[in-house]
């Protein structure tokens, strides 16, 4: 299938949201010619539920328009940003444009400090060519990123949630409830989803932390050297039990393709290491119960994001019919990768099916 171009998608996304938006376009946009000086562009990845734009003398600030239906959580983000500090930009909320009870929803307009860095993503594609040939460099980028993500998973466990026993029961309800919805799986995800679900309460031990729910190359900035930077959106977080999120360090010691599948680069043991040595010098020693339960919030956390990924894939939206078909493809590419293939699944698999992930204690 031809790929499609990204300024058409740019556009599409743009009109896709302003088709449900109670405002127009140029009623935003003549809010933004007032606002720090007037001076905006768009920002080149646009999400189809949100129009967003770089704003103020040195583009300093993102502004986005959302429909108030799917409005931000701006005490949740204040939270994050008491446990996560520089990490989470601050973000506050500006207007609204448009009137409660019409047929379309009016828009919240949000001002939004700009992480000033590059995402991820983007730091691996521009990469020079001095970077792209030397193993060494691109060792120290990693080592780096890894250092920096232990720190920030850090903050959180030594920041946990004291939720009341009813919260917590809600927490595990709503965690059930989130791993019985993946049953459309294939069946050959099911034995996982079984032992995930049996063994609840083990991850539910672990502190109760700010998480963010949709980490990936896109959503995290880095500096020229790849120091963590900040995490750029946190429209989507939540509270619950530490690991559901450390999926996203698969991405700093490894890749995967459609073509290849998951591949290790050839430091991963060593990153691990440093990784968990970084984390256990911010936190203290972990117990063997500890880790072992952390593993397994990982990997259920990683049967969550992308099985909802594949879910949302396999049910065609407004989105291109061909966009629909790469990203359920990818999907299930990554889930059997990780999951499945027991040359390249995630260590524990076999222990957490057969019960023995299970903490003695």
């Amino acid at each position: 299938m031809d790929a499609i171009d990204p300024i058409e998608q740019h556009e599409f996304d743009i009109a896709h949201f302003f088709f449900y938006a109670g405002v127009t376009r140029q009623a935003c946009d003549d809010w933004l010619s007032r606002f720090k000086g007037g001076i905006f562009t768009p920002i080149p990845e646009q999400g189809n539920s949100s129009y967003s734009v770089y704003a103020g003398q040195d583009q300093e600030y993102i502004v986005q328009f959302r429909l108030k239906s799917i409005s931000l959580d701006v005490d949740a983000i204040n939270l994050a940003q008491k446990v996560y500090g520089f990490k989470v930009p601050t973000v506050v909320l500006e207007a609204q444009l448009g009137e409660d009870g019409g047929e379309k929803p009016p828009v919240l307009v949000y001002s939004i400090d700009r992480v000033r860095g590059t995402p991820y993503s983007s730091f691996l594609w521009y990469r020079d060519q001095a970077m792209i040939t030397s193993r060494e460099m691109n060792a120290v980028c990693r080592r780096n990123l890894t250092r920096d993500f232990a720190r920030f998973f850090a903050m959180s466990w030594n920041s946990p949630r004291q939720l009341s026993s009813e919260k917590r029961a809600m927490s595990r309800k709503l965690q059930i409830g989130i791993l019985e919805g993946l049953f459309y799986l294939p069946e050959e995800f099911h034995p996982i989803i079984n032992a995930c679900i049996n063994q609840i309460d083990i991850v539910m031990r672990l502190p109760m932390v700010v998480y963010h729910t949709d980490l990936s190359k896109e959503s995290f900035a880095v500096d020229n050297e790849c120091q963590l930077v900040g995490i750029m959106s946190w429209s989507k977080l939540a509270i619950g039990p530490f690991g559901l999120n450390l999926y996203i360090l698969q991405q700093i010691y490894g890749d995967f393709s459609l073509t290849y599948g998951r591949a290790n680069f050839y430091d991963h043991e060593e990153l691990q290491c440093l990784f968990w040595d970084t984390f256990s010098r911010s936190v203290g020693d972990l117990t063997d119960d500890e880790f072992r339960s952390i593993k397994m919030a990982m990997i259920m956390g990683f049967l969550q994001r992308w099985g909802l990924a594949w879910k949302v894939a396999t049910y065609p939206g407004p989105e291109p019919a061909s966009t629909v078909d790469e990203m359920a493809q990818f999907s299930m590419s990554i889930l059997k990768s990780y999951l499945i293939d027991e040359k390249t699944r995630f260590e524990g698999i076999k222990e957490l099916l057969e019960g023995d992930m299970v903490p003695t204690g």
